[in-house]
């Protein structure tokens, strides 16, 4: 499969070759590997995670999506060797973040908590009352990269908590600034009416969650879970079920509640039915066992979506 595969029924399948998708399949493949101790996808595992640390391969990996968030989970696995583990570490230390997202960053930078006020507004009439219209594109990809961000600074912070302090409280910091940026754009949409996307809510309602994973701060819980949603993920693109997916997941791992968990099943019982391409479910096109997303009269076989529907199947469901 390409990195990214549009298929057009007149041109056929175009490549989009990328740098930013190694995290995730890493990821995948460990997961598949604690499923079913399969000794190739272990040999796999290794062999990505070399390509991955060696400089004259990739020289830096671009944080477009989680990077140690995921190189956390095979970090803190002491049943894998001791060389996947550093490798996995030395993975998320050649992230890259883009500094356009840290132009207001200071040390003294303002984080005036605005979280009380963003917990009772989710649950006020600020939120049924706003218009049809969404945030811009470009705020709103902003405002899901430094979600993103956030998470991985978190667990930045994590690999250095018992070992460097100072280092990981820096991390820290950096997160809480992430986080802060999302939380002031937010509260501004909101009250002027505008929507903000619910893959939006989701990255960063998950970055609230992590952050309350290591602080145990109540303030992050209370908005990070406050993004649940009725609508009906049938007939919706693969991203959106993917987000859905990802934050309920987290959700459940917070709360351990049984409708939480009933949500996963329904996501992945919606993913296989709607989106799998395999003749003995409803889209049938290559047969291969990819997940295709429907766009503009063709689809889009995504590898990250591919990876991150894969990873957590293995995760959730072995």
């Amino acid at each position: 499969m390409c990195i990214r595969d549009r298929w057009d029924f007149e041109k056929g399948c175009t490549n989009y070759p990328s740098n930013q998708t190694g995290a995730d399949a890493i990821w995948a493949r460990y997961q598949y590997y604690k499923k079913n101790a399969d000794q190739d996808s272990l040999g796999i595992l290794r062999s990505a995670i070399e390509t991955y640390i060696d400089n004259d391969t990739v020289l830096t990996i671009q944080n477009s999506f989680w990077n140690c968030k995921y190189m956390y989970d095979i970090y803190q696995d002491i049943e894998i060797s001791e060389d996947i583990r550093d490798g996995a570490k030395e993975v998320c230390m050649k992230g890259s973040f883009n500094p356009k997202y840290e132009e207001n960053f200071s040390e003294d930078y303002d984080f005036t908590n605005i979280y009380s006020e963003l917990a009772l507004m989710q649950n006020s009439s600020i939120i049924d009352n706003r218009s049809n219209m969404s945030v811009d594109s470009e705020l709103a990809y902003d405002m899901l990269i430094q979600s993103v961000y956030a998470s991985d600074m978190i667990y930045k912070a994590r690999f250095f908590r018992f070992t460097d302090m100072e280092l990981s409280e820096g991390y820290l910091f950096k997160a809480k600034y992430y986080l802060h940026e999302v939380a002031s754009t937010y509260d501004s949409e909101v009250k002027a009416g505008v929507y903000v996307p619910k893959s939006v809510e989701y990255m960063w309602g998950i970055a609230l969650l992590d952050m309350y994973d290591y602080t145990s701060n109540i303030d992050y819980l209370n908005v990070g879970s406050s993004f649940l949603s009725d609508i009906n993920v049938s007939g919706s693109g693969l991203s959106g079920k993917i987000y859905r997916l990802l934050y309920y997941d987290k959700l459940n791992e917070v709360y351990d509640y049984p409708h939480i968990s009933q949500e996963v099943d329904l996501i992945f019982d919606n993913v296989f039915e709607e989106n799998y391409d395999y003749y003995t479910y409803s889209v049938s096109h290559d047969n291969d066992g990819a997940f295709i997303d429907l766009n503009d009269g063709g689809f889009v076989k995504d590898l990250r979506l591919n990876n991150l529907i894969v990873g957590k199947y293995f995760e959730i469901k072995g």
